[in-house]
């Protein structure tokens, strides 16, 4: 009883940490590589700057991950403005492209000067 108890938990746990994984299990941020990232230039229209990013990332573990890719827009101080997330299953195998189109408000968009990657999920059963 006590052990079926722990199982639960730990699958709970596992489900609202992005990035926990349970025993014997890889984590996430060691399965999936980030080869190389790009943002494009900002689309400006009715208020709202339109901003397309792209990864390249490749899954090196045995197991398929529900990654979750979350691109940061930072100010000069590096503090985040905006956070533009997608989540995307990655398979074992050759590197995939992943795209996602953030959309800012103006001042966000006039203050943003750089931007981080960050990559977390969770191993699929």
């Amino acid at each position: 009883m006590k052990a079926d108890l722990l199982l639960v938990l730990g699958m709970i746990a596992s489900a609202a940490v992005p990035g926990l994984s349970l025993a014997g299990e890889t984590p996430t941020e060691d399965c999936i590589e980030l080869i190389e990232y790009s943002v494009g230039e900002p689309d400006e229209g009715y208020g709202i700057v339109e901003i397309e990013w792209q990864a390249r990332v490749r899954n090196r573990c045995d197991q398929s991950h529900y990654a979750t890719l979350t691109l940061q827009f930072l100010d000069a101080e590096g503090e985040s403005l905006h956070d533009s997330q997608t989540r995307s299953v990655i398979d074992p195998g050759p590197a995939v492209v992943i795209s996602k189109l953030a959309m800012l408000d103006e001042e966000q968009a006039e203050r943003y000067t750089g931007t981080r990657l960050r990559i977390g999920g969770q191993a699929l059963p």
